[in-house]
């Protein structure tokens, strides 16, 4: 049988008209999602996908119901791609003119970054055969003061946003939360100020920031040094923002 990888990537404008896209609409679009990431962890298939099936019923879907769209589907060498509508509305321009949408329009995906760097993450950590129950004090930069319990913290606390970093902001002062930040700078004070053991689930943006310092640790097999340049570079978002 042939080897055969497909892969399906969609964007939507920010703003989508509430009165058009119902949960039935939705439902189908991560029923799409789903059918997509099962294709692409399909090593062989004895079919051959058809783009152009799959691209009209991305178009049926999406026209008319969202402000904007694009998407990407490739097969192998093979790729097709479509877009329509404003990725601005012309309501919401500064010239008051639509902006269209295209595949190659640049946009700003905010925390969808979080999932690639948790993509990124776990395929480091299953690329060096180590669990996500890693701890992470051994990948972080070699002369970073680790504060109370960071010893004890793992990659999973992280991608599950298990900390405890967020209830360490709350109980700092004004003057300590300014020096809180998602950047590297910040990342080492956050590091200093330490964790919480046994932390509940509580959502905070520094758990995703701090991988963005630890994945080029899992890159070289080895911890980052000071001001490593990937590292910085991840940090303060050139790469993943």
């Amino acid at each position: 049988m042939e080897n055969r990888r497909t892969c399906l990537l969609i964007r939507l404008s920010s703003r989508l008209d509430p009165y058009a896209v119902g949960p039935s609409f939705l439902m189908r679009i991560v029923q799409g999602l789903i059918i997509s990431l099962a294709l692409v962890s399909m090593a062989t298939t004895a079919h051959a996908v058809n783009l152009a099936s799959m691209a009209a019923n991305i178009e049926a879907d999406l026209q008319g119901n969202v402000n904007g769209y694009a998407f990407v589907v490739e097969n192998n060498e093979d790729t097709v791609d479509g877009s329509g509508g404003a990725a601005i509305r012309a309501v919401d321009s500064l010239t008051r003119m639509a902006v269209p949408m295209t595949p190659m329009t640049r946009s700003f995906i905010a925390s969808v970054t979080k999932t690639i760097t948790a993509i990124a993450t776990l395929q480091l950590l299953d690329d060096r055969g180590l669990p996500v129950t890693e701890l992470i004090d051994p990948w972080l930069p070699a002369d970073w003061v680790r504060g109370p319990n960071i010893d004890t913290v793992t990659f999973k606390d992280l991608l599950q946003h298990r900390t405890g970093f967020k209830q360490i902001y709350q109980g700092l002062s004004k003057a300590e939360q300014a020096n809180w930040g998602n950047d590297y700078a910040g990342l080492k004070w956050i590091v200093e100020n330490g964790s919480l053991p046994n932390a509940g689930k509580v959502y905070h943006n520094s758990n995703f920031a701090l991988l963005r310092v630890l994945i080029p640790a899992l890159i070289n097999g080895h911890q980052a040094p000071e001001n490593n340049s990937l590292s910085v570079s991840l940090a303060n978002g050139i790469i993943f923002a």
